[in-house]
């Protein structure tokens, strides 16, 4: 087994912060369904064969092998043509986002390969060919799988949840603030994978996200915590073939706790 190697001080911090955390009592044991853990460990391998991080449609397939990971994603479907992504949006129901699926843009958004909120199908059919001809010009000729026609997410607080598994520490999930809050809002909380539910809910509290949707407990976060324990123990399954989870962002509706992936990636 080699030694990890660590660019930065607060890298090497946050690692020591971590392997203290892991050493103190285990609160609760995860549980978990080991079938449908196997399944979604399944369909991660069945796409080993193709270059670069699994875009969002290809994470979400994966994803939805897991009950309390299926439950959090909006219904989808994967449009190859502006008619296509026109049916789609009503046979979903309006208003839903377009998003260019690629496994050649990580950062969907900073390309101009997404539009949010369209209303009716004549939206929908031009924004196809806004979104199709962003994701062309970036891509230059390489794979373009086709535009996911996804509702919208209600509005709420915006998390994100991921998985690093570089460090040579085995994989460290990550909870912190998501979307355009991670600008803003610089808070984070680790973890060794696996974990339960009680351990995700410690977490949440650590960076204030009860007091952020103005509870005040976490017993309207159950779904949120029960996400967060299922992400660590696919992550342990699946440790010997991802390097990295990214959930971001998690929309957390402030009524009911109820969380929502709006996007996801998986390497």
């Amino acid at each position: 087994m080699g030694l990890p190697l660590f660019s930065s001080l607060i890298g090497c911090a946050q690692a020591v912060a971590v392997l203290v955390r892991s050493s103190q009592p285990v609160v609760d044991a995860p549980t978990g369904d080991a079938v449908a853990m196997t399944r979604a460990l399944h369909r991660l391998i069945a796409f080993e064969g193709r270059d670069g991080p699994l875009c969002e449609y290809e994470a979400n397939l994966v994803l939805r092998e897991l009950p309390d990971l299926a439950a959090a994603i909006p219904p989808e479907r994967l449009a190859t043509g502006r008619e296509h992504a026109a049916s789609a949006a009503a046979l979903l129901g309006f208003p839903v986002a377009l998003k260019a699926q690629s496994r050649a843009i990580a950062h969907k958004a900073a390309v101009g390969a997404v539009a949010l909120s369209l209303t009716d199908g004549a939206e929908v059919r031009d924004a196809y060919d806004r979104v199709a001809d962003a994701a062309g010009a970036h891509l230059d000729g390489t794979h373009f799988d086709g535009i996911l026609v996804q509702a919208m997410a209600t509005p709420g607080l915006e998390l994100l949840v991921g998985v690093q598994n570089r460090s040579g520490l085995g994989p460290i999930v990550v909870v912190g603030y998501g979307g355009a809050l991670v600008e803003v809002i610089d808070r984070t909380a680790m973890f060794p994978a696996p974990f339960g539910e009680a351990t995700a809910a410690e977490l949440l509290r650590e960076i204030g996200v009860a007091a952020a949707l103005g509870h005040s407990g976490y017993e309207r976060l159950a779904p949120l915590c029960r996400l967060m324990a299922t992400v660590s123990q696919f992550a342990w399954a699946a440790r010997d073939t991802m390097v990295e989870l990214d959930l971001n962002p998690i929309i957390v509706d402030r009524a009911t706790g109820r969380p929502t992936i709006v996007d996801a990636l998986i390497a």
